[in-house]
C-alpha cells in the first residue's frame, strides 16, 4: 500500500452489538434451564401435532354437538308425533362402552319397522304436552339431550351422510397426527436420513408400487393426446376429440384406484416401515383429506337447494305413558340452510388444510435433503424478499426468466423451486444478515452504480426500509436489552451531513486502499520477471532485458501519475481528514 496512508478499521459484521455482560447468555432459554440438545424441539412438534390434526377432531366435535339450531323446525317430516319405549340417539355416550347401543344401532338399520312395533309406546294424551310436530313447545332441559335417529315406514341411509362424514374426518385426523409426529420426530434424530423420498420408495418397493399403473394416467395421456409420430393429422385430432370426451371416465376411474387400492397399499406398508414411509404416508393422507373435504363441500352444496334430500335428526322428550315407565316422544326435522351453510364451509377448511399439508410435503418426496418439520412454521421477514439467484452459470434458473426474482411475492415460499433444480441433491441454504450498504436496493431500474461506477445488479426489497448511512452511526451505539429489544444510548450522535461525510471519505479511503495495494503488487510482479530474465540468459549487460525492465518501470510510473483524482483527494499530506477518520 501507500506509505503513509491511513488504513480504516474494518466495519462490524453486525450493526447491533452485545455487551460483555451479557455473553452467558448465548445459548436459548430452553438449553439454559437444563435442557438436553433437540428436546426443547421435540416437546415443540409435539405440542404442534396436536394443532396439525386438530380441524378433523373440531369438524367431529361439531357434528358430535349438533342440536335444535341445526334443524328446520318450521318444516317437520311427519306431522304425527312417534312414542317409543327407548329412542336411540346420536353420539351417545354409552356406545363406546355397552354393546346395547350398537345392537340397536344395526336392528334399526336392518328393520326399522319390526324394530318400531318391539319398542311401541303408548302416550297419556290426558297428561298435555305436544299433540302434532307443528305445535310443539318443550321445557329447556328436555333440548339438553342429543339429536335423535328420525323414525319412518324404512330407514334412510342418506341420514347417516353427516355421520359418516364426522366419523371419517376424526379417523384421517388421528392418522395425520400419528404420521406427522413420526415424521418430524424421526427428523430431529440419528436417523433422519431413513426417511425415504420417492425416488428412495421407487427403488426400495418397485413391486408394490406398480399398483400406480392402474390408474392409466400415462397411458391415456399417451394414446389420446401424443401419439405415434406417424399417426395422420386427422387422426391425431379425432384421437385428441376422445380423449377430451373420455377425460371425465378416466378421472373417475382413476380416483377410485387411488382411493381403493393405492392409498389402503401405502398405509399398509406404513405399518410395517413407519420411519420410511412416513412422509409418502403424511402425503396421501393429506391428499384424502383433501379429498373428502371437497366431497363434503359439494355434497352440502347440492343439498341446499333441495330440501327433501338434507339429513334429518329427530328432537326427543319425555312424556307419560298409560302404563309403565314415561315414553320417549319425538319429531324429525331436516336440517335447516344455515345449518348446511356451516358444514360447507368446515368442508372447504378441511380441504384448504389437507392441500397446504400436502403441497409443503412435496419438497422433502423430491428432495430427502430438503425436508422440512410437517407441524411447525416460522415467521419469515420481508426483508427476504424478493429472493434472487442464479444457476451455476450465472444464468436464470429453470421456469424463470432473465432478471425474474426466483420468489416475489412475499405471501408465498421464498424457497420454492430450490429443490427443482438439476443439482438440488447437491445443494444446500447459508444464510446470515449482512449490512444494507453492502447491497445496492433497487428503484425500479433493475441495476444501479457502484462506488466506482461499475453497474451492480441490485434486489428489491419488499421489507420495511432499512437503515441508511445517515442513521448508521447511531445504530452502532445500540445494545441489546431485555427480551432482545435494542436499547439506544444518547452518546455518539452525529447529524445526517456529517454522518454523509464519514462514509463517503471511508468508502474514498478504501478504493485508494485498494487501488494502492494493486499497484505494489504490479510492481513487485515486474521486478520479479525482469529478475527471471537476467538470471535465465545469464547476461548481466545485456541492453535488451535492461530496456525491457526500464520500460516495465516507466509504465508504473506513468500508472501512477494517471491515478484517480478520489485517490489524490484520500493522499497523505490531508492531515485533517486522517483526524476525522
Amino acid at each position: 500500500s501507500l506509505p503513509g496512508l491511513y488504513q480504516p478499521r474494518p466495519p462490524p459484521s453486525s450493526s447491533i452489538t452485545v455487551l460483555p455482560g451479557r455473553a452467558k447468555f448465548a445459548s436459548m432459554w430452553a438449553r439454559r434451564c437444563g435442557a438436553p440438545p433437540k428436546w426443547p424441539s421435540r416437546v415443540k412438534v409435539i405440542l404442534h401435532s396436536f394443532f396439525t390434526a386438530g380441524c378433523g377432531i373440531t369438524v367431529y366435535k361439531f357434528m358430535q354437538t349438533a342440536d335444535v339450531n341445526y334443524l328446520d323446525t318450521a318444516w317437520p317430516l311427519h306431522e304425527d308425533l312417534v312414542c317409543l319405549s327407548k329412542w336411540p340417539l346420536r353420539h351417545d355416550s354409552a356406545s363406546w362402552t355397552d354393546l346395547e347401543p350398537w345392537k340397536d344401532w344395526v336392528n334399526v338399520r336392518v328393520d326399522m319397522p319390526s324394530w318400531m312395533e318391539e319398542h311401541q309406546c303408548t302416550r297419556n294424551s290426558t297428561a298435555g304436552g305436544p299433540h302434532t310436530c307443528l305445535d310443539i313447545s318443550l321445557p329447556l332441559h328436555e333440548l339438553k339431550r342429543n339429536l335423535g335417529i328420525p323414525f319412518s315406514q324404512n330407514f334412510n341411509f342418506q341420514n347417516d351422510a353427516l355421520e359418516a362424514y364426522s366419523h371419517l374426518f376424526l379417523f384421517l385426523s388421528a392418522l395425520l397426527w400419528l404420521t406427522v409426529l413420526c415424521h418430524d420426530l424421526t427428523l430431529l434424530s440419528v436417523e433422519k436420513n431413513f426417511i425415504l423420498d420417492w425416488i428412495g420408495i421407487n427403488r426400495s418397493f418397485p413391486r408394490a408400487l406398480k399398483v400406480f399403473n392402474l390408474m392409466g394416467i400415462t397411458a391415456f395421456i399417451r394414446t389420446f393426446f401424443i401419439g405415434p409420430p406417424s399417426r395422420r393429422p386427422s387422426w391425431r385430432k379425432l384421437f385428441i376429440i376422445c380423449g377430451v370426451l373420455l377425460t371425465p371416465v378416466e378421472f373417475a376411474w382413476s380416483l377410485t384406484v387411488f382411493m381403493m387400492c393405492c392409498v389402503p397399499l401405502v398405509l399398509l406398508l406404513f405399518v410395517g416401515y413407519p420411519i420410511r414411509l412416513s412422509r409418502a404416508a403424511i402425503f396421501f393422507t393429506c391428499i384424502i383429506l383433501g379429498i373428502y373435504g371437497i366431497s363434503l363441500t359439494v355434497h352440502m352444496l347440492i343439498l341446499m337447494g333441495s330440501r327433501d334430500f338434507r339429513p334429518a335428526y329427530s328432537v326427543t322428550w319425555s312424556a307419560p305413558a298409560m302404563v309403565g315407565d314415561p315414553c320417549v316422544c319425538g319429531c324429525a326435522f331436516p336440517l335447516s340452510k344455515q345449518g348446511i351453510s356451516q358444514i360447507c364451509l368446515i368442508g372447504g377448511l378441511m380441504t384448504f388444510q389437507g392441500l397446504m399439508l400436502a403441497f409443503r410435503c412435496l419438497k422433502g418426496l423430491r428432495r430427502s435433503n430438503w425436508a422440512n418439520l410437517m407441524s411447525v412454521t416460522f415467521a419469515v421477514p420481508l426483508t427476504l424478499y424478493a429472493v434472487e439467484w442464479t444457476g451455476p452459470d450465472g444464468g436464470p434458473i429453470a421456469r424463470r426468466k432473465e432478471g425474474e426474482p426466483v420468489q416475489g411475492e412475499p405471501a408465498f415460499d421464498p424457497f420454492a423451486l430450490m429443490d427443482e433444480q438439476p443439482d438440488s441433491a447437491k445443494t444446500t441454504i447459508h444464510m446470515r444478515p449482512v449490512r444494507n450498504r453492502h447491497h445496492a436496493i433497487s428503484d425500479g431500474t433493475g441495476t444501479g452504480a457502484g462506488g466506482d461506477g461499475r453497474a451492480v445488479p441490485r434486489r428489491t426489497l419488499e421489507g420495511p426500509k432499512l437503515a441508511s448511512c445517515s442513521t448508521m452511526h447511531i445504530i452502532e451505539s445500540e445494545y441489546i436489552g431485555c427480551c432482545g429489544f435494542p436499547c439506544r444510548t444518547r452518546a455518539g450522535r452525529q447529524s445526517d451531513d456529517e454522518d454523509e461525510d464519514e462514509f463517503d471519505n471511508l468508502d474514498a479511503v478504501s478504493r485508494a486502499d485498494s487501488n494502492a495495494s494493486h499497484m505494489g503488487a504490479q510492481r513487485q510482479r515486474s521486478s520479479r520477471v525482469a529478475d527471471e530474465a537476467v538470471a535465465t540468459r545469464g547476461v548481466s549487460g545485456n541492453t535488451e532485458e535492461d530496456a525491457a525492465a526500464s520500460g516495465i518501470a516507466a509504465a508504473e510510473d506513468r500508472s501512477a501519475a494517471t491515478m484517480p483524482a478520489e485517490v489524490a483527494a484520500a493522499g497523505v499530506d490531508d492531515s485533517e481528514e486522517k483526524m476525522s477518520l
